[in-house]
């Protein structure tokens, strides 16, 4: 920027309805145009400006905050989580525990729940719990769903199983419901929650 001559200032001001004293022209820095803009806006506004007018306009300037510029904007909302998102975090979940299992029940007669027919007396079973009652569960793996029941030697288990829990269950048929014998969880050094947006 080209420095502007004394003459040149006093005309400026001029022009914008100022009269600049001698002592001031001294302390008007290159940019006039800002100067004259930030005087017009004080009140009750001056016709003589003094050095102490163009001091105090200049430490208002250096006082203000820097204004940001933005240049990317984020979004931190949450996601909509579609059916299909949460069934795929269930189901990923699903085969990450059940294989965790599948070591501790290797020997214990298992089967996916579409193979238990109404001659099947023993066998176990992985599933994911969806639903809850004071004696008995409901679970599911790919196949099928099954109500699991548990007497009085079991459902002390019960409380600590929670729904979308995967667990492993040895049962028996007694009289038409198939009664879980003993249940089988993951590692508790090995959890796999749900992610946090679902």
């Amino acid at each position: 920027m080209v420095a502007m001559d004394e003459e040149e200032v006093v005309r400026l001001f001029l022009k914008d309805g100022f009269q600049i004293s001698k002592d001031a022209l001294g302390l008007v820095p290159e940019d006039t145009k800002t100067i004259i803009s930030n005087l017009k806006k004080i009140k009750p506004r001056p016709f003589i400006i003094t050095k102490q007018h163009i001091k105090k306009v200049l430490e208002d300037a250096s006082s203000k905050p820097v204004k940001e510029k933005r240049t990317k904007e984020y979004n931190f909302s949450k996601p909509s989580v579609r059916v299909d998102d949460y069934v795929k975090e269930l189901s990923i979940r699903y085969d990450k525990i059940k294989s965790l299992l599948l070591n501790q029940m290797a020997s214990k007669k298992l089967v996916s729940i579409n193979k238990i027919t109404p001659r099947t007396t023993t066998f176990s079973i992985i599933g994911l719990v969806r639903e809850k009652s004071s004696d008995s569960i409901l679970v599911e793996d790919p196949t099928g769903e099954a109500n699991l029941y548990f007497g009085d030697n079991t459902k002390k288990e019960l409380k600590n199983i929670s729904l979308d829990d995967v667990v492993g269950a040895q049962c028996e048929k007694i009289k038409e419901r198939y009664y879980v014998k003993k249940l089988f969880f993951a590692d508790p050094t090995h959890h796999f929650p749900l992610k946090q947006n679902i």
